[in-house]
């Protein structure tokens, strides 16, 4: 009987060493294993309703893009409101999929201003309705010897600065203009069948489409010429707003584009001015108007018959 006894003691003790070598080894297997939560951003994108953003370039005041519908918008400076694309909402909103930290780099917040994860960092709040889900200090980023880019951030009310890849700072650390639509023209150029050049003096002209080439007075043009041109007026954008516009300087158009689609009708490209403080605007965004900004945005734009032919 006391034989049976010790039996069971020194099996109870075998088991629970057993236990213990085995839990040891686990660890001992895994000493690279991470020993934090990677998934810390827990929202849904298809619920958030508004995302604010204090970034370094407005010296932190607010960039507030909103949802209205299905569509989304932002406050600018001047208290008006202009659409955002839904492609740049979506850059945002994966953005946050992407945070999945690769490590820890401090829990110490005397070291918050290295990383620039303090007040000197862009702050971003996400919210779904009126409950704030999400609110984080976005702080400096790296080049690393593998040519690629490691970020910074924090959740706002915690000490862990984590290091994650990509460029989260640039993403987010812009003003409002950054996430407006910048285009003037969005159609395929396959849909024209011809673009009227209305210039000053005699210098007017006329592309038109006849079968599968490009004609100005019926002659040919040089296909890679005109097709390189087309394509670049089919995506024609421009990031230099005037939202402060004086209606004044619109009285006579110096330069217009005039575009027959099969798709989208007629479409006007007009200039109010010949050089870099000329203003634009297209007849697809009739309530924006730019400024060209700079001198290569008139040339590349508002082309002379000859860039359609061979030298």
């Amino acid at each position: 009987m006391f034989n049976n006894f010790s039996n069971k003691k020194l099996i109870i003790v075998f088991s629970v060493l057993l236990v213990v070598v085995v839990l040891m080894f686990l660890i001992d297997s895994n000493p690279n294993e991470s020993t934090f939560k990677k998934d810390i951003i827990d929202i849904n994108k298809n619920d958030i309703t508004s995302i604010l953003i204090y970034p370094k370039v407005t010296n932190h005041k607010e960039v507030k893009l909103y949802k209205q519908g299905n569509d989304w918008f932002v406050n600018l400076e001047n208290g008006k409101t202009a659409s955002v694309p839904q492609e740049k909402v979506d850059g945002l909103l994966d953005s946050f999929d992407k945070m999945r930290p690769t490590r820890i780099v401090t829990k110490s917040p005397d070291k918050w201003s290295a990383f620039q994860v303090d007040t000197s960092g862009t702050q971003v709040k996400v919210y779904e309705g009126d409950d704030l889900t999400l609110d984080i200090v976005l702080g400096r980023y790296i080049f690393k010897q593998n040519r690629t880019f490691s970020s910074y951030f924090k959740l706002y009310d915690e000490n862990d600065v984590y290091e994650v890849d990509g460029l989260l700072s640039i993403t987010f650390n812009q003003n409002a203009n950054f996430f407006r639509d910048f285009h003037l023209v969005f159609d395929s150029y396959n849909n024209w069948d011809k673009v009227i050049f209305t210039y000053p003096a005699d210098s007017s002209f006329t592309l038109v489409k006849k079968d599968n080439d490009w004609t100005i007075s019926a002659i040919k043009t040089d296909s890679a010429k005109t097709a390189n041109y087309l394509n670049s007026l089919s995506t024609l954008t421009n990031s230099n707003f005037e939202d402060n516009l004086d209606k004044s300087l619109l009285s006579k158009a110096y330069y217009t584009i005039t575009i027959e689609s099969k798709e989208k009708g007629t479409i006007t490209i007009s200039s109010f001015g010949e050089d870099e403080n000329a203003i634009i605007h297209s007849s697809m965004r009739p309530e924006v108007y730019f400024k060209a900004g700079a001198k290569i945005f008139m040339d590349r734009t508002f082309v002379g018959k000859r860039s359609f032919f061979s030298n």
